[in-house]
């Protein structure tokens, strides 16, 4: 088993890696002189040849590609913001905690409600529970989130008066911007949990199952659902992804310190350290999350075990 965590960890260096090289030759070839940026439009050449002299911007692209890489993965400095000259490390580092409570707290209702109602459908095929499951599933698909934490601000903080419009202010403040952004990956796990649910439901071992007697809900949760659980996993994987990307509009809405606003000002202003940074970061997340879904993996998959078992018996031998 520890191979195969050390084979996954491995693979993240050029996943991250490649990702850094993307984000820094977009951020090299498109329009803009970031000595512009930091001086303002109405400061003089000279100012401006100044200030590429000491920030090496004059340097083909090879030596600036490589500078860039060694502050950011042998320094761990991604430089200051052009906009306000503070550490984008340090900025980051401060935001981050905020978008992990607002993403997790996303993924863990939707996994907490979205299994279920899988399940349920998956039980009731074609009947109430079914329906009732799929059109919660389709509307979960429907809405953008936006909409749906607009709506949210408009009935519970502006109607209602019961949760705080913007701002962290506590821990409460985190509950509709989490349940706004927890529907897409809710109704995906829905369906996804129908789906499998239903491959495995009439197998041998389910009817053996019954046959010995066990009730229903024992047929369901002991032998059912486990052997539905890795094409769950996957797609669990895969949203989380969709989830930091939504947190960009669900941060700015609820106007929240995270990564997500953070990122969306840093491109209104075209503050590049910032965006780079931004998305090294969360390309970063994502990797750490795949990791522990191949993690999970291995616990639940006999056949992984097996594989590594069979490769230190050979070893051994």
């Amino acid at each position: 088993m520890g191979r195969y965590v050390i084979k996954r960890l491995l693979w993240m260096i050029p996943v991250v890696l490649g990702v850094a090289l993307l984000i820094f030759s977009i951020m090299f070839i498109v329009p803009g002189d970031p000595a512009t940026i930091i001086a303002g439009d109405f400061s003089t050449e000279a100012e401006l040849d100044e200030i590429r002299d000491e920030m090496g911007l004059k340097d083909p692209y090879i030596v600036q590609l490589g500078r860039y890489l060694y502050n950011v993965f042998i320094k761990l400095d991604f430089g200051n913001s052009y906009a306000t000259g503070k550490s984008v490390t340090a900025e980051l580092l401060t935001r981050l905690p905020r978008t992990l409570i607002v993403g997790f707290s996303a993924m863990i209702l939707a996994l907490g409600i979205g299994i279920p109602l899988g399940v349920i459908a998956a039980v009731h095929r074609n009947g109430w529970g079914d329906r009732i499951s799929m059109i919660i599933a389709l509307l979960g698909i429907s809405l953008p989130q936006f909409w749906i934490a607009l709506m949210m601000v408009i009935l519970f903080s502006v109607k209602l008066q019961w949760l705080p419009a913007q701002g962290i202010e506590s821990m409460i403040s985190y509950l509709m911007p989490s349940v706004a952004l927890c529907f897409g990956g809710l109704a995906g796990q829905a369906r996804q949990s129908r789906s499998s649910m239903l491959e495995v439901i009439r197998a041998d071992y389910v009817v053996t199952a019954r046959a010995k007697g066990l009730t229903e809900r024992e047929v369901i949760v002991k032998h059912a659902l486990p052997n539905a659980l890795m094409p769950i996993i996957t797609l669990a994987g895969s949203q989380m992804a969709h989830i930091f990307g939504g947190a960009v509009a669900i941060e700015t809405v609820f106007s929240i310190p995270g990564i997500g606003s953070y990122l969306v000002a840093a491109i209104s202003k075209r503050d590049y350290p910032v965006i780079e940074g931004s998305v090294i970061l969360l390309a970063i997340v994502f990797s750490l999350v795949m990791l522990l879904v191949d993690l999970m993996y291995g616990f639940i998959d006999p056949r992984i075990k097996a594989q590594f078992a069979g490769k230190r018996k050979r070893k051994a031998k």
